[in-house]
């Protein structure tokens, strides 16, 4: 988005043609010119997470477009090296440090508690808990959006 020499706004819009049919691109553009309709028309008071981010004609998953992920996928670097170095250290922060065997804990008994297919919001500091979080999401086959907690309450509230 830019200042425009008329004063107004304009939008460029920049993609890989390479990955993304013109059709592909041209929706992505009305969803995201939607969006900022959206935005732009939205009450002061009402929190961001409340906007919708699709076309009033869209509907479904049109951010994922490959194969739905189910649990079990998560069974990569950190699994591999669980189960070489269990008890290596995984993480440190001023709260202390945890093993590989802790980490995979911690980020599978989040994992049992979500659903698959879900955008999770995680609102912490980077550390020990959101990194378990992070992995925990994603080991459920979920997506997670990071919220600052630095930012204004009203942009964070769901």
């Amino acid at each position: 988005m830019h200042d425009t020499e008329t004063g107004g706004l304009g939008v460029h819009f920049d993609a890989n043609t390479d990955l993304y049919g013109i059709a592909e691109l041209e929706a992505h553009l009305a969803r995201f010119m939607a969006f900022l309709d959206s935005f732009t028309t939205a009450p002061a008071d009402l929190p961001l997470a409340r906007i919708d981010v699709l076309a009033p004609t869209s509907t479904g998953n049109w951010w994922w477009t490959g194969t739905p992920r189910t649990r079990g996928w998560f069974r990569g670097v950190v699994e591999r090296v669980r189960a070489a170095n269990p008890d290596s250290v995984a993480l440190s922060d001023d709260s202390g440090t945890i093993t590989y065997r802790e980490l995979v804990a911690r980020a599978n008994a989040v994992a049992k508690k979500l659903p698959a297919g879900e955008l999770v919001a995680l609102l912490g500091n980077p550390g020990i808990q959101f990194v378990s979080a992070v992995l925990g999401v994603l080991a459920s086959g979920s997506a997670y959006v990071p919220m600052d907690p630095a930012a204004p309450s009203a942009r964070t509230a769901v």
